[in-house]
């Protein structure tokens, strides 16, 4: 059993999964040790509002509380929960260091690694759990909430304005 939502799910983690790997290059091979703010900031626009406000949201919001209702996928969720929390933690040490305006090389490097990590296992553990442990009526509920989420935080357009702000920041910095 497969649900389109959860495939939409897998579709974003490749999405953010790009950006992280074009951020930790940009990170990687600063030649001062700083990556330009414009492109840590266009970074932490599309993390706030791509990977937290919708992404996270839909999970948050809509696949952990179907989870909760299977004693497995709970525990699942919990954990997936604290993770989310990690990462908001690792997102404000990099708003930190742009706010003292320091290197925010080892933040963004930190968040980097984590999220590959966090998205592995999701991807690989986590979601097939879900597709075998609900329903399909559960999971077609899930595809119709997540695109309710979406269309509230994301809209028609702010993901294309999102990934070319950071294109456009990355291109800058000689990339």
């Amino acid at each position: 059993m497969s649900g389109a939502g959860i495939d939409a799910l897998r579709a974003e983690h490749e999405t953010i999964l790009l950006v992280m790997d074009r951020l930790e290059d940009a990170a990687r091979s600063a030649a001062d040790g700083q990556i330009p703010p414009e492109l840590v900031r266009a970074a932490l626009d599309f993390i706030h509002i791509y990977v937290d406000g919708s992404h996270h949201a839909k999970e948050e919001g809509a696949l952990f509380v179907a989870m909760a209702e299977n004693r497995l996928l709970a525990r699942l969720a919990d954990t997936l929960t604290l993770d989310h929390d990690e990462g908001r933690m690792l997102v404000a040490a990099i708003e930190r260091a742009l706010l003292e305006e320091r290197p925010a090389t080892g933040p963004v490097l930190g968040y980097a690694a984590f999220i590959q990590h966090h998205i592995r296992r999701e991807n690989e553990m986590v979601f097939d759990a879900v597709e075998k442990g609900l329903s399909e009526p559960i999971l077609a509920e899930l595809d119709a909430r997540f695109r309710e989420i979406e269309s509230e935080v994301l809209g028609s357009d702010v993901t294309t304005r999102l990934l070319t702000q950071l294109d456009a920041a990355y291109e800058r910095d000689g990339r």
